[in-house]
């Protein structure tokens, strides 16, 4: 199968079109994971896309090139929301421009390349227009909004690691 077919199918089976995530732990994760969590994020909605329309991407590499194929997945969601008249609208090449510009704010010096740490904020919009299709197409719910252990270890290291970043007698007294 080649392209842009098949937007949406129906989910039949109850599955969820895009990975229902909650708004909260979204922003949580996001920030203590240093960012890393976007990357699971964008692998997560790929891997339900490919699924779903049986087009042959990788999600993986198009999580780990965000700033490439957010537009896309933007775009995609964008889409099936007209398409299934999910009340909303998502702007997805100004949310892409503002994904990729906080993504840009990595290269300040600390404490400033924090700032860059604000990059899943163009994602808020996104995740909600998601929640609101899975309801609609899938009527699917349920939002994963649990923290389990492997979230609360990334709370903890990511607080440790933001301690490091943000106070420099700490990271200069550690480094002696």
């Amino acid at each position: 199968m080649s392209g842009k077919t098949l937007l949406s199918a129906p989910s039949d089976d109850g599955r969820p079109l895009y990975y229902p995530v909650s708004r909260r732990k979204l922003i949580v994760l996001c920030i203590f994971s240093l960012g890393l969590y976007e990357v699971y994020w964008f692998y997560k909605n790929w891997a339900l896309i490919k699924l779903r329309t049986r087009r042959d991407i990788d999600p993986l590499a198009r999580a780990f090139l965000a700033f490439f194929y957010a537009d896309e997945l933007f775009e995609n969601v964008a889409s099936v929301g007209r398409v299934h008249m999910v009340p909303g609208t998502i702007r997805p090449g100004l949310l892409w421009l503002a994904y990729v510009a906080l993504g840009f704010l990595v290269n300040l010096p600390s404490p400033f390349l924090l700032l860059a740490l604000l990059s899943f904020l163009p994602l808020l919009p996104v995740q909600r227009m998601m929640q609101d299709i899975n309801l609609r197409v899938a009527h699917c719910a349920e939002i994963d909004d649990r923290f389990r252990g492997a979230d609360i270890a990334i709370i903890i290291l990511g607080s440790i690691a933001l301690i490091w970043i943000t106070i420099p007698p700490v990271s200069g007294w550690l480094s002696h």
